[in-house]
């Protein structure tokens, strides 16, 4: 038997049935090496578009079970899957990286703290702060009723500046030419020692009072003792003559009399020196009717018979004349009405008495040796005679009394230069007709000027004057019936206090 070696023998290969096994798991391992739906989900840009889908910014190791989004495990993604997502950029590197903690405060951290709103109520209530804005205004605190009335007895003329009030509640008026104090607290009225006629007043100090006499000497007396502190004369000759005091006015801040006269001039007196340091001749035909002295005795207003008011710059010696536009003057005829604001040192207003029924708000600012600025603000007519102005100091209105309404030019009241007659006025007027402010009281807000109180016919006659309480609340009328009576306007102005917590926890 002879074989044959150039072939080999043929083998027949016996499958094992466990290899039926293997290759079914090499066709699962070979599948599943290469995820194709979910590479083309996550990485093809047209599948993301088509579908809306934006791949997954959370972490892996933390996937989702909430979202809708498709998610993929770490463990579900094989190695070269791994390879093409992090050179796509779907995978990023863990890298640890050392840096300083940024500080942030305790308060600013949102930390599971359940004192944390307690602790914050607590360190405000230690800051200090401030009560709630408080009003003064007169549409809360105005009466309608007077408080007190005092009656003058029977007069038959009248000075244009009657009535003052000093610090201690002691008032003083000019009663048939003479003058007498009256304390609010004690009651008691006492008459000062009679020179001559006496035509305006003004107190210096809670002791001391100024007045202006016809002969135009102006006094200082002691309100305790009766007795004249000092003279001061017209001129430095000391020679008084026949040129009548018609208005004064003290500054505090500056410690400077200034005194209008009815030839046109005014005249400064030094307190301290006891001697005439400026006289300024205005017009010798235009009696001085009005003199107010502003809070910080910068500038000195001047209200003349004809209309005219001026302002002198006390620090640069310059007197300038207010006009509106287009006016020739502030008024058309007297003004003894001024009054500056204390809340604000460079606004005046002026009131026109006769002919010219018009509060005038004017506007100063700081002069310069050339020039000095002023701008006419505001303006608001009445139906009657203005007689006094007054500034509240805890509010920013405006108080103004008035006298006898308007009537027909045959039926005008006329006024002197020194002195309002009583029976210059026409009895025959129209009684029928009675606006609104005649013999009132009017409260008007600044710089709105609407009307926030009103007190129609206080008096039941003219007002002739009025004065201010020396803590801004109430108001002294002095009218031609011959009573003086007390108005309660503003509110008493409380000290600002702040609310702390500490003050809250004292035992009581």
């Amino acid at each position: 038997m002879s074989i044959d070696l150039s072939k080999s023998p043929s083998r027949k290969r016996i499958r094992d049935p466990q290899d039926n096994i293997r290759d079914e798991c090499e066709a699962k391992r070979r599948r599943s090496s290469l995820p194709y739906a979910s590479l083309a989900r996550r990485i093809l840009p047209s599948a993301l578009e088509s579908e809306k889908i934006k791949p997954d910014g959370r972490d892996r190791f933390l996937p989702s079970l909430t979202t809708t989004k498709p998610f993929y495990a770490i463990n579900a993604v094989s190695p070269r899957s791994k390879r093409v997502a992090q050179a796509m950029g779907f995978i990023k590197p863990k890298i640890l990286s050392y840096t300083d903690e940024v500080f942030t405060p305790l308060l600013n951290r949102q930390l599971p703290d359940p004192l944390r709103s307690t602790r914050i109520s607590l360190m405000q209530s230690l800051i200090p702060r401030k009560q709630p804005g408080v009003t003064y205004s007169a549409a809360k605190y105005g009466s309608t009723k007077p408080d007190r009335v005092l009656d003058s007895g029977p007069m038959d003329d009248f000075a244009l500046h009657p009535c003052v009030w000093s610090s201690p509640d002691e008032i003083a008026a000019i009663i048939r030419g003479r003058v007498f104090t009256h304390s609010l607290e004690t009651n008691r009225v006492r008459q000062l020692p009679y020179f001559e006629p006496v035509f305006c007043v003004d107190w210096i100090s809670r002791d001391s009072i100024i007045t202006g006499a016809m002969s135009g000497v102006a006094l200082q007396l002691d309100t305790t003792t009766d007795q004249i502190i000092k003279h001061m004369f017209p001129n430095p000759s000391g020679v008084p003559a026949d040129n009548a005091i018609n208005a004064v006015s003290w500054s505090k801040q500056r410690d400077l009399l200034a005194v209008g006269r009815e030839s046109g001039c005014m005249t400064y007196y030094d307190m301290r020196r006891e001697k005439m340091v400026k006289q300024v001749h205005c017009s010798p035909k235009d009696p001085v009717m009005g003199v107010k002295w502003n809070p910080n005795g910068d500038f000195i207003a001047s209200g003349h018979e004809s209309g005219i008011v001026r302002c002198m710059d006390w620090r640069t010696n310059k007197v300038f004349e207010l006009k509106p536009p287009l006016k020739t003057a502030a008024h058309k005829k007297l003004v003894k009405s001024l009054a500056w604001a204390p809340w604000n040192p460079n606004l005046l207003a002026t009131g026109g008495h006769t002919s010219d029924h018009t509060v005038r708000l004017w506007s100063l600012s700081n002069s310069s040796a050339t020039s000095t600025l002023y701008t006419h603000t505001h303006s608001l007519s009445f139906t009657s005679e203005i007689t006094s102005l007054h500034f509240s100091a805890h509010a920013t209105e405006l108080l103004s009394t008035h006298g006898e309404a308007v009537v027909a030019p045959s039926k005008t009241r006329t006024v002197s230069h020194r002195r309002l007659s009583r029976h210059s006025v026409d009895n025959q007027s129209n009684e029928s007709q009675s606006p609104p402010t005649r013999h009132g009281i009017l409260v008007h807000a600044y710089p709105s000027l609407d009307q926030v109180h009103c007190i129609k016919d206080a008096h039941g006659e003219p007002i002739v004057d009025g004065a201010l309480s020396p803590d801004g609340t109430s108001i002294l009328t002095f009218g031609e019936d011959e009573t003086l009576r007390i108005w309660s306007i503003w509110g008493e102005r409380r000290p600002e206090k702040t609310l702390n917590v500490m003050d809250q926890c004292k035992i009581r």
